[in-house]
């Protein structure tokens, strides 16, 4: 398919929020770059997205993962479900995460997420600022285990 591929280690959802040259990043290609704050290596501008890992396949988690996650301030998560039938498409909010309980949905957008059988694919929009990333997590699993492995 014509999509491609958010594949950077920061992204798990287990990564905290500054990488180790004391980074952080976020899905907005406008974003003049600053002294802490960057667009995210992997980011390509608003489209079709798959989210790759070290281990295989990622996805983005369903719960909200916490602020300061996946090097950045406002993690990116899917407030819903992800479509269970292969080949089935649906339209979703995905929040993003500032910690307290009536922050963990703050500046949502609206994103559509496809069921390739193996894998999902994200249309994804341009985050509304710095710093908000969309976020993954191994395999669906919510045991995201291969950041933990990246760094031994």
């Amino acid at each position: 398919g014509a999509y491609k591929e958010l594949y950077h280690y920061t992204r798990n959802i287990n990564a905290g929020e500054f990488d180790r040259e004391g980074k952080r990043y976020c899905d907005f290609s406008e974003y003049a770059k600053g002294t802490t704050d960057f667009v995210s290596p992997d980011w390509m501008g608003a489209g079709w997205y798959k989210f790759i890992g070290p281990h295989g396949i990622n996805m983005m988690p369903e719960k909200p993962p916490g602020t300061g996650h996946c090097n950045t301030k406002a993690a990116g998560w899917v407030a819903g479900k992800h479509p269970e039938t292969p080949g089935a498409s649906k339209t979703v909010d995905i929040c993003f995460d500032f910690g307290e309980k009536l922050l963990e949905c703050l500046d949502g957008v609206s994103a559509n997420i496809t069921n390739c059988g193996d894998y999902f694919v994200y249309q994804l929009p341009e985050v509304p600022e710095c710093n908000y990333r969309y976020c993954s997590q191994y395999g669906g699993t919510g045991k995201a285990d291969w950041y933990d492995w990246y760094y031994e």
